[in-house]
């Protein structure tokens, strides 16, 4: 098994704009454990944001929202990490600080895992995989990494354009799962650098989709608070949630994402 080798990769110009680096380290504040293949949201007693609006989605709903996305060669999944459980180990802060936040300095946060499974090789082989991955998500955010021509006479190239632009490319607030196959430890960087570039452009896509339309149900639940008469008894979240989602569709709509009714009554 032979590992890709990069020309490119070997005289790499100078960085020269504000983002140095991605930083992956100290990122994820607890376990993935119950949603790595889980089809449904966990009992929000058990995750980081028992309040985060996600866990009110049926088994369909959360599948839909937060697929397995399949590419050449891996599968990519990525939740919010108020979904993760608590951490199973809290280790004393300081020195272990948790880097939270889009920013670390000059560094990009960014909370990667993997799950490989033990099918793809040897401890080794599945971080030599995991370092690949972080290699080439850094050439894409922080310098712009692109592929032109294809077959053998593609190339890597640096496009000082998309150079640097964290946010169009990495959801700080979220957690990104890799399931890699062996093909990704050979795999060349001209093959592997596009379809990462797509993986990342369709994550980022949707989930800054998914974070507006929370921020807007937030800010209607806090109008309708408001507007309560102070005698009046409180209901529960899920009771809200509930009420408002059956305002804007059937009642067989209930627990589903705003995005997804949006898509059935198109399609209707």
């Amino acid at each position: 098994m032979r590992r890709d080798t990069c020309l490119e990769l070997r005289r790499l110009p100078k960085i020269t704009g504000p983002l140095k680096s991605i930083n992956f380290r100290r990122t994820t504040p607890g376990s993935i454990t119950r949603i790595i293949y889980g089809n449904r949201p966990p009992p929000p007693s058990l995750v980081l944001d028992p309040t985060h609006p996600s866990l009110h989605y049926n088994r369909p709903s959360w599948g839909k929202t937060f697929p397995w996305r399949t590419y050449p060669g891996f599968a990519i999944r990525a939740v919010p990490k108020a979904v993760l459980a608590p951490p199973t180990t809290v280790h004393p802060d300081p020195p272990h600080t948790l880097n939270e936040g889009p920013l670390k300095g000059r560094s990009a946060n960014m909370s990667l895992l993997d799950c490989e499974a033990k099918s793809v090789g040897g401890r080794v082989t599945r971080q030599v995989i995991l370092r690949k991955f972080k290699t080439a998500i850094s050439l894409i955010v922080v310098r712009g990494a692109d592929v032109e021509g294809q077959g053998d006479e593609a190339k890597l190239v640096f496009r000082e354009e998309h150079a640097g632009k964290a946010k169009d490319w990495i959801l700080s607030d979220w957690t990104y799962i890799v399931r890699p196959k062996i093909e990704v430890y050979g795999m060349p960087y001209t093959e592997f650098i596009p379809t990462l570039r797509r993986a990342l452009r369709d994550i980022v896509t949707d989930g800054r989709r998914l974070e507006l339309e929370w921020a807007k149900l937030a800010d209607k639940q806090r109008h309708q608070s408001f507007a309560r008469p102070a005698h009046a008894t409180s209901q529960p979240e899920h009771e809200t949630l509930d009420a408002m989602q059956q305002e804007s569709g059937s009642s067989s709509s209930r627990d589903r994402p705003p995005h997804l009714l949006t898509s059935d009554r198109t399609s209707s």
